[in-house]
């Protein structure tokens, strides 16, 4: 349960990672974080 639970936050942490190297945006970032925490 853990280990899945932790991949999809690692999952979730890529998709907003390749979205910041995209865009390259502030809201992204801020969406991301909202998202996380």
């Amino acid at each position: 349960m853990l280990r899945s639970t932790f991949l999809v936050i690692q999952m979730v942490f890529g998709v907003i990672y390749l979205l910041l190297g995209v865009i390259d945006s502030e809201a992204v970032w801020l969406i991301g974080v909202a998202i996380v925490s």
